[in-house]
């Protein structure tokens, strides 16, 4: 997610976003302490269908390189084993997550889009195909 966007958000802000898919939200907690989390769906794109999305994947800077976005990643992903593909959307220049999700098998398809976070920025979609 984008640095300036993520520095405008209050904690009632996120927490809403959190609760647009409550029956299909993962939380990742340490300590009691919220880490994490992951939601996910069917894929709202028709022409993907039938696939399943990977709506947000957010661990917390604090907490990067502990494992816990790929816990919540294969939590995600085995809710979502029903469908043949597996799509997610990552700001363009997002270094850090592309690798991540390109280790896991995601690729680029081609797909981008353009979304405002305070400012208009590139998501681009990847696609994560079973065998």
């Amino acid at each position: 997610m984008d640095d300036d966007y993520l520095g405008g958000r209050t904690l009632a802000q996120c927490e809403d976003i959190a609760r647009r898919w409550p029956d299909n939200t993962l939380v990742a907690e340490v300590d009691g302490r919220i880490a994490g989390f992951g939601g996910y769906g069917v894929c709202r794109d028709e022409q993907l269908s039938p696939c399943g999305e990977i709506f947000a994947l957010y661990v917390l800077q604090e907490y990067h390189g502990r494992g816990i976005g790929l816990a919540l990643m294969h939590a995600c992903m085995d809710r979502l084993r029903e469908y043949p593909a597996v799509a997610l959307w990552v700001l363009d220049g997002n270094a850090r997550a592309i690798q991540f999700y390109e280790r896991y098998g995601f690729a680029f398809d081609g797909a981008q889009q353009q979304v405002n976070l305070g400012t208009p920025k590139t998501e681009r979609r990847m696609v994560w195909r079973r065998g």
